[in-house]
């Protein structure tokens, strides 16, 4: 007889989006993992996503074309990338003025330091969640064990 227990804290999911990548977590819990499996855990990237932010770790500024040619994919497919990882504060988007009139875009990646505190922030809300969630685990599985208490 299997007994399931409905998770009652769905309201969690941001400190735990670990969990929608599985195999990366399943890894890094093996620590068998490499980088990309931790940026795919800590961040909810695709593979476009590292692919892109392994390209820039060469630490230059780089504008949509030339990253769309490194990686291969199109300049549509790079500049939604480039949105994600400028949202998550990763990547640095920069403006650029032509003399002549106009603008354009460059990215490059946030430093070092930064990207540690990031995904520190990340770890702990995680770890956090983690623990909330086994909480209400215990608490459910002891209101079941004794619905009268």
């Amino acid at each position: 007889m299997v007994l399931l227990i409905p998770c009652k804290t769905i309201n969690l999911l941001n400190a735990f989006s670990i969990m929608t990548n599985a195999n990366s977590l399943y890894k890094i819990s093996l620590k068998s993992a490499c980088c990309d499996d931790l940026l795919t855990c800590l961040f909810m990237l695709g593979q476009t996503d590292v692919l892109l932010f392994n390209c820039m770790v060469f630490n230059r500024e780089y504008t949509l074309e030339e990253l769309a040619q490194l990686s291969g994919k199109d300049k549509t497919t790079v500049f939604r990338s480039m949105q994600k990882l400028t949202s998550i504060g990763i990547v640095i988007k920069n403006s650029r003025t032509i003399p002549r009139g106009g603008y354009f875009h460059t990215y490059n990646l946030s430093d070092v330091e930064n990207i540690k505190k990031i995904s520190m922030e990340r770890i702990n809300s995680t770890h956090e969640g983690f623990l909330q969630l086994l909480d209400q685990l215990i608490l459910d599985i002891n209101t079941r064990i004794n619905p009268d208490d």
